[in-house]
């Protein structure tokens, strides 16, 4: 597929695709992105839908993370509020 959306695949496996021991290293990214080139569609659409997976789990990760840093956020306001509200109606009985 020339100049399409997939046309990326190799060079990302050559940069994610590494042994345990394996450091990253740019200087041998051609070469590991030529031989990923040589790989059949099974194995590119294998490896374009694990990443689309760890994709859709980081999202999930990051709303789930939002909603509960929003719901800490929230829940000292509604006290503080409550607080006002007491304050408020204590003194309303000592000035009447």
């Amino acid at each position: 597929m020339k100049h399409g959306k997939f046309d990326i695949l190799p060079e990302q496996m050559a940069i994610l695709c590494r042994t345990l021991t394996e450091k990253y290293d740019d200087d041998v990214i051609g070469e590991k992105t030529d031989k990923f080139k040589k790989l059949t569609m099974d194995i590119v659409w294998e490896f374009s839908f694990f990443l689309t997976m760890q994709s859709v789990r980081l999202t999930k990760t990051f709303q789930t993370y939002l909603v509960e840093g929003q719901e800490e956020v929230l829940e000292p306001v509604k006290e503080e509020s409550l607080q006002k509200d007491s304050i408020k109606s204590t003194s309303d009985l000592m000035v009447g």
